[in-house]
Protein backbone atom coordinates (compact mmCIF):
# COMPACT_ATOMS: atom_id res chain seq x y z
CA UNK A 1 0.00 0.00 0.00
CA UNK A 2 2.66 2.39 1.07
CA UNK A 3 4.65 1.93 -2.84
CA UNK A 4 1.43 2.59 -4.59
CA UNK A 5 0.92 5.91 -2.07
CA UNK A 6 4.77 6.41 -3.08
CA UNK A 7 3.99 6.06 -7.11
CA UNK A 8 1.47 8.61 -7.33
CA UNK A 9 3.53 11.25 -5.71
CA UNK A 10 6.30 10.88 -7.75
CA UNK A 11 4.02 11.00 -10.60
CA UNK A 12 1.87 13.83 -9.40
CA UNK A 13 5.31 15.49 -9.13
CA UNK A 14 6.65 14.68 -12.72
CA UNK A 15 3.61 15.74 -14.41
CA UNK A 16 3.40 19.34 -12.21
CA UNK A 17 7.26 19.69 -13.44
CA UNK A 18 6.50 18.75 -17.00
CA UNK A 19 3.42 21.66 -17.10
CA UNK A 20 5.40 24.06 -15.34
CA UNK A 21 8.34 23.69 -17.61
CA UNK A 22 6.02 23.43 -20.92
CA UNK A 23 4.37 26.70 -19.69
CA UNK A 24 6.86 28.57 -18.59
CA UNK A 25 9.83 27.64 -21.22
CA UNK A 26 13.04 25.99 -21.54
CA UNK A 27 15.49 29.16 -20.89
CA UNK A 28 12.52 31.75 -21.66
CA UNK A 29 12.41 34.88 -19.24
CA UNK A 30 8.94 35.31 -18.19
CA UNK A 31 9.30 38.78 -18.16
CA UNK A 32 10.68 39.48 -21.58
CA UNK A 33 8.78 40.71 -24.22
CA UNK A 34 8.42 38.31 -27.49
CA UNK A 35 11.53 38.00 -30.26
CA UNK A 36 11.27 40.04 -32.88
CA UNK A 37 8.89 37.79 -35.27
CA UNK A 38 7.41 35.81 -32.14
CA UNK A 39 3.83 35.73 -30.91
CA UNK A 40 1.66 39.09 -31.36
CA UNK A 41 -0.28 37.79 -28.31
CA UNK A 42 0.99 35.11 -25.50
CA UNK A 43 -1.97 33.72 -23.27
CA UNK A 44 -1.44 31.46 -20.23
CA UNK A 45 -3.84 30.09 -18.22
CA UNK A 46 -3.18 28.11 -14.78
CA UNK A 47 -5.22 26.62 -12.15
CA UNK A 48 -8.51 25.88 -10.95
CA UNK A 49 -9.90 22.61 -9.85
CA UNK A 50 -8.35 20.29 -12.30
CA UNK A 51 -4.96 22.73 -11.84
CA UNK A 52 -5.19 23.52 -15.90
CA UNK A 53 -1.96 24.71 -17.94
CA UNK A 54 -2.77 26.22 -21.04
CA UNK A 55 -0.61 27.94 -23.47
CA UNK A 56 -1.84 30.04 -26.43
CA UNK A 57 0.57 31.63 -28.86
CA UNK A 58 -1.27 33.37 -31.66
CA UNK A 59 1.24 35.46 -34.55
CA UNK A 60 0.52 38.47 -36.42
CA UNK A 61 0.13 36.78 -39.55
CA UNK A 62 -2.72 34.70 -37.52
CA UNK A 63 -0.62 31.15 -36.79
CA UNK A 64 -1.04 29.74 -33.36
CA UNK A 65 0.43 27.53 -31.38
CA UNK A 66 -1.72 25.97 -28.45
CA UNK A 67 0.23 23.71 -25.77
CA UNK A 68 -1.73 21.85 -22.75
CA UNK A 69 -0.13 20.69 -19.58
CA UNK A 70 -2.12 17.45 -19.77
CA UNK A 71 -0.67 16.79 -23.37
CA UNK A 72 2.07 14.32 -23.56
CA UNK A 73 1.54 14.75 -28.09
CA UNK A 74 2.91 17.84 -29.64
CA UNK A 75 1.78 20.95 -29.66
CA UNK A 76 -1.49 21.79 -31.67
CA UNK A 77 -0.95 24.58 -34.79
CA UNK A 78 -3.72 26.51 -36.32
CA UNK A 79 -4.48 29.27 -37.67
CA UNK A 80 -6.92 31.88 -35.92
CA UNK A 81 -9.08 33.67 -38.75
CA UNK A 82 -8.35 37.07 -38.73
CA UNK A 83 -11.58 38.26 -36.99
CA UNK A 84 -11.52 36.45 -34.26
CA UNK A 85 -7.65 37.78 -33.82
CA UNK A 86 -8.44 41.29 -34.60
CA UNK A 87 -11.41 40.71 -31.84
CA UNK A 88 -8.99 39.41 -29.02
CA UNK A 89 -6.40 42.76 -29.98
CA UNK A 90 -9.31 44.99 -30.02
CA UNK A 91 -10.72 43.76 -26.52
CA UNK A 92 -6.97 43.97 -25.25
CA UNK A 93 -6.90 47.53 -26.86
CA UNK A 94 -10.34 48.17 -25.03
CA UNK A 95 -9.07 47.29 -21.73
CA UNK A 96 -6.01 49.41 -21.63
CA UNK A 97 -3.93 46.75 -21.91
CA UNK A 98 -0.56 49.09 -22.29
CA UNK A 99 -1.01 50.87 -19.38
CA UNK A 100 -2.10 48.14 -17.17
CA UNK A 101 0.48 47.40 -14.19
CA UNK A 102 2.12 43.72 -14.75
CA UNK A 103 0.74 42.90 -11.19
CA UNK A 104 -1.44 43.67 -9.34
CA UNK A 105 -1.35 43.20 -5.49
CA UNK A 106 -4.06 40.75 -4.47
CA UNK A 107 -4.42 40.39 -0.07
CA UNK A 108 -6.95 37.50 -0.42
CA UNK A 109 -5.93 34.83 -3.00
CA UNK A 110 -8.70 32.67 -4.58
CA UNK A 111 -8.49 28.79 -3.65
CA UNK A 112 -8.79 27.10 -6.89
CA UNK A 113 -9.25 29.99 -8.82
CA UNK A 114 -7.19 30.78 -12.46
CA UNK A 115 -4.39 32.77 -13.08
CA UNK A 116 -3.71 34.68 -16.15
CA UNK A 117 -0.78 35.69 -18.20
CA UNK A 118 -1.06 38.03 -21.11
CA UNK A 119 1.54 39.03 -23.17
CA UNK A 120 0.83 41.62 -26.00
CA UNK A 121 2.92 44.02 -27.93
CA UNK A 122 5.73 43.51 -25.48
CA UNK A 123 3.86 44.02 -22.20
CA UNK A 124 2.82 41.16 -19.68
CA UNK A 125 0.04 41.27 -17.33
CA UNK A 126 -0.82 38.67 -14.85
CA UNK A 127 -4.10 38.47 -12.68
CA UNK A 128 -6.11 36.57 -10.49
CA UNK A 129 -9.76 35.21 -11.40
CA UNK A 130 -10.88 36.74 -8.34
CA UNK A 131 -11.54 40.56 -8.84
CA UNK A 132 -10.59 40.64 -12.69
CA UNK A 133 -11.39 44.17 -14.37
CA UNK A 134 -14.59 42.86 -16.49
CA UNK A 135 -12.93 44.89 -19.66
CA UNK A 136 -9.64 42.31 -19.47
CA UNK A 137 -12.20 39.59 -19.02
CA UNK A 138 -13.66 39.98 -22.21
CA UNK A 139 -10.02 39.59 -23.76
CA UNK A 140 -9.55 36.48 -21.86
CA UNK A 141 -13.30 35.26 -22.66
CA UNK A 142 -12.06 35.52 -26.56
CA UNK A 143 -8.96 33.87 -26.09
CA UNK A 144 -10.27 31.24 -23.37
CA UNK A 145 -12.83 30.48 -26.43
CA UNK A 146 -10.04 29.86 -29.23
CA UNK A 147 -8.19 27.69 -26.53
CA UNK A 148 -12.00 25.70 -26.08
CA UNK A 149 -12.06 25.24 -30.03
CA UNK A 150 -8.55 23.47 -30.56
CA UNK A 151 -8.57 21.56 -27.21
CA UNK A 152 -8.30 17.63 -27.72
Amino acid sequence: MRTRHSLTIVLVLVAAAWTTATLVGCGNDGDAPPAEGGAAIEYVRTGGLAGVGERLEIGADGRATLLTGGDAGPPRRFNVPAQQAEGVRQALDDADFAGLPTDEDRSIPEPDGFNYAIRYRGHLVRREQAGLDPRLGRAIRRLDAIVAAHRA
